[in-house]
């Protein structure tokens, strides 16, 4: 994965349909996640934002970045989901559900005729433990699949992994 604040694709990402965003704080993190948004949706995408906050905060820092998430989702191209239901199988914390839950996502977005699907999957400071088996499953293919439909945009505030850079190797 490439970690780039940017967006923007480092020549050595080995996978450029999936990026990781690092942000220092709330506010901040809108600044990227509006301008993926907006590109997605201008290229005749449908974006699914998976977020941790209540969602009322997720539309303000949306809307002060220039995103109207009304609009888009009336349109159908903006869907907003708790960052729970993408992993809750059950009632219990499944990572296969939530690759087989986008796997399903990308199948119905092709039949409505997008160009592509983006998924943004807020994880806040959330990461699970153990790291190394979290990690694997942040860097597994099947998110985006054989064919690169789908582009997956995975946010993690800068607290998210702190105290664990030695398991991360």
């Amino acid at each position: 994965l490439g970690v780039v604040p940017s967006l923007e694709p480092l020549p050595v990402s080995k996978r450029p349909n999936q990026v990781m965003l690092i942000y220092g704080n709330q506010d901040g993190k809108f600044v990227p996640i509006s301008r993926y948004i907006s590109e997605a949706v201008n290229k005749q995408a449908r974006v699914f934002y998976f977020h941790h906050e209540d969602e009322a905060i997720v539309r303000e820092g949306l809307t002060k970045n220039g995103v109207s998430p009304r609009q888009h989702m009336l349109k159908g191209s903006l869907r907003l989901f708790p960052l729970g239901s993408l992993y809750q199988s059950e009632g219990i914390m499944d990572e296969e559900a939530a690759i087989e839950s986008c796997q399903e996502f990308a199948s119905e977005t092709k039949a409505l005729g997008k160009e592509s699907l983006k998924i943004i999957i807020d994880y806040g400071e959330y990461t699970k433990r153990p790291s190394q088996k979290f990690v694997e499953h942040l860097t597994d293919k099947r998110w985006t699949g054989p064919d690169n439909y789908v582009s997956v945009l995975m946010a993690f505030a800068n607290t998210a992994f702190q105290g664990q850079e030695n398991t991360l190797r």
